[in-house]
């Protein structure tokens, strides 16, 4: 193995903050997830995981598919 970990794919931060939002913040997503606050203010920065992602678009098919599943810049 050449040492070099593949990190996994995740959803773009400007995205993110915005699906964050749509959603009620990060209070309400934290509760929706079920994890910390810090958790989701983190994917502000860094960006949603892509299995947090599929989670929510599956949860909020109007609000989420509906906008971001044609992005063509979604994941990087």
């Amino acid at each position: 193995m050449s040492g070099i970990k593949k990190r996994c794919q995740r959803v773009n931060p400007k995205y993110a903050n915005e699906i964050i939002d749509l959603l009620g913040g990060t209070g309400c997503v934290s509760k929706i997830c079920d994890v910390r606050d810090a958790s989701v203010s983190e994917w502000r920065r860094s960006g949603m995981p892509k299995g947090r992602f599929m989670f929510l678009s599956e949860r909020y098919k109007r609000l989420i598919q509906r906008h971001y599943k044609t992005k063509s810049d979604l994941f990087v």
